[in-house]
């Protein structure tokens, strides 16, 4: 029956998260397209209507994730963080200690690595949106591209662009990988130091092996 509750409430979770999300994508969808229809023509000449388009369609993914699962995940840890925290500090606070300790140096290196790959993840956008700045030229001028036989030659460059793009996006991908496994090993590392830090505490008779496998 126990389950059968979780069940039903990770439904309800999802299906209200689903509800909020497209809520909140439709809301910004909206005001973002009044926005930019409101700019000045100097505005468009400045900007790429694929950069644009790519705001009102990928951006506002990535801020609705921001905004619904990621936001109930971030809670959730915060949650689980203070309540695994306070237990251990009930149940040793020098093993506790010596736990949070490994925490900063993951921080500090959470944020180096946030800001590199949001920076990459700013070029993969620039990249897809000339990708689309091409294949609206293309059909924008489809008549005048069939008059020269040119079909060849625009494949090739909307290639091209996709190609780089996705050459990009990959480099984006093991960027990610790589800090995934560090963060792994560094979290496997923390348990490690907690149990053999525990361990000389265990043998000099100050933590009884109970607590310490608490």
């Amino acid at each position: 029956s126990l389950t059968g509750i979780a069940g039903l409430g990770v439904y309800a979770r999802s299906y209200m998260l689903n509800i909020a999300g497209n809520r909140i994508i439709s809301r910004i969808r909206r005001r973002l397209f009044t926005s930019i229809i409101a700019q000045d023509s100097a505005f468009f000449d400045q900007m790429k209507s694929g950069d644009l388009i790519s705001r009102l369609t990928n951006d506002s993914w990535y801020i609705k994730a921001a905004m619904t699962t990621e936001a109930v995940a971030g809670l959730r840890g915060v949650v689980m963080s203070v309540g695994s925290t306070s237990l251990l500090f009930y149940t040793s606070p020098t093993l506790a200690m010596v736990s949070l300790l490994s925490i900063p140096p993951v921080f500090l290196m959470a944020r180096i690595v946030g800001r590199t790959l949001k920076e990459k993840q700013k070029s993969v956008q620039a990249l897809h949106a000339s990708a689309t700045d091409i294949a609206e030229e293309v059909f924008g001028g489809i008549k005048t591209v069939k008059l020269f036989n040119a079909e060849v030659l625009e494949s090739g460059r909307y290639a091209t662009a996709i190609t780089s793009a996705h050459n990009k996006e990959i480099d984006v991908g093991k960027a990610q990988a790589a800090f995934d496994g560090v963060v792994h090993v560094a979290a496997n590392g923390a348990v490690l130091l907690v149990m053999g830090y525990g361990g000389t505490l265990v043998l000099a008779g100050e933590l009884s092996a109970g607590h310490l496998t608490g």
